[in-house]
């Protein structure tokens, strides 16, 4: 294939004729056209990363041409541009027509966790102090995660949330959060060491006798029912409790009862005595002996006094 000249030399009767000699003549062998048809990419899907080179290349290349590649090997993730150049070994006499390029992409890799395993909660009970929840499997490192919802002080349920970041994000994406329910369970008053305060019965004096219970925790209210009588007799107190903070105790503290007794006193005769004069001389007016030092409270009914 080219561009040539020809040129024509007429021969003739030189001595006779005269004869003007033809111009040359330019012609032209095109190169041919290969056919590329049916030359395509090899590439339907998008790649996954694996930290090893992937790439993209062209198909059904007619025999007799070389391919020039340019974008079509990557390792990363992302998007990219490949272009490809097609050259005949025999670039004198054949040529062949541009082909398109095109856009590919490698995608982030799915980053795999293991069975999960969270921080057991079932001995949490509030004591004041700060309670946390975490994820206690091997992640590996590959992922990192932070927390919400994962650390409180009083009692309740919890929502704790992992969310999960992948280190080499370029090239992984990042897993899908996971939750875990937790809780702080309410903690119970120790009333082990809850008494009544009476161990005698009380006697009757007029005043106001009460019984009440000692020991009782910080935090605790207690109501009386039948703890405080003045009459001699026998009670049934009753002691019901309540929390100050029901919010972090339990609020169910069974109540407690006490059976107490005020006695009847005993009026005190030792220094009781008739009176001194008992002897009288007849006057016609009527005379009558008395007891002294009779305690208050006691009247005595007289007989033939």
């Amino acid at each position: 294939a080219g561009v040539y000249k020809a040129h024509a030399i007429l021969k003739y009767d030189y001595d006779n004729i005269i004869a003007e000699q033809p111009a040359d003549c330019q012609w032209k062998i095109n190169k041919k056209k290969i056919d590329i048809s049916e030359v395509c990419w090899d590439y339907t899907d998008a790649f996954v990363y694996n930290g090893r080179e992937q790439g993209v290349y062209l198909l059904n290349v007619p025999e007799g041409v070389e391919v020039e590649y340019e974008g079509n090997v990557k390792v990363a993730a992302g998007k990219y541009a490949a272009s490809a150049t097609l050259l005949p070994n025999d670039s004198v006499n054949y040529e062949v027509p541009e082909i398109s390029g095109l856009t590919w992409s490698i995608g982030k890799a799915d980053l795999s966790l293991p069975e999960l395993r969270w921080t057991d909660c079932s001995g949490f009970v509030y004591d004041g102090t700060e309670k946390s929840v975490e994820i206690e499997s091997e992640l590996g490192d590959e992922v990192s995660v932070e927390y919400t919802g994962s650390s409180a002080k009083t009692a309740g349920t919890y929502y704790a949330k992992a969310i999960f970041s992948a280190v080499d994000d370029s090239n992984y994406k990042a897993p899908q959060s996971e939750g875990y329910s937790w809780n702080i369970a309410k903690a119970t008053k120790d009333m082990s060491g809850v008494y009544w305060d009476y161990t005698n019965e009380f006697v009757y004096d007029g005043s106001v006798k009460s019984v009440a219970l000692m020991n009782i925790p910080e935090g605790v209210s207690v109501e009386y029912e039948n703890a405080s009588e003045t009459e001699a007799g026998n009670y049934t107190a009753v002691a019901r409790f309540s929390v100050n903070d029901a919010d972090n105790y339990e609020d169910n503290i069974p109540e407690m009862t006490l059976d107490w007794h005020i006695a009847k006193a005993t009026f005190d005769m030792s220094g009781v005595k008739w009176q001194e004069l008992k002897e009288f001389a007849y006057d016609g007016e009527e005379k009558s002996v008395r007891l002294t030092g009779l305690p208050d409270g006691l009247t005595p009914e007289y007989e033939d006094n």
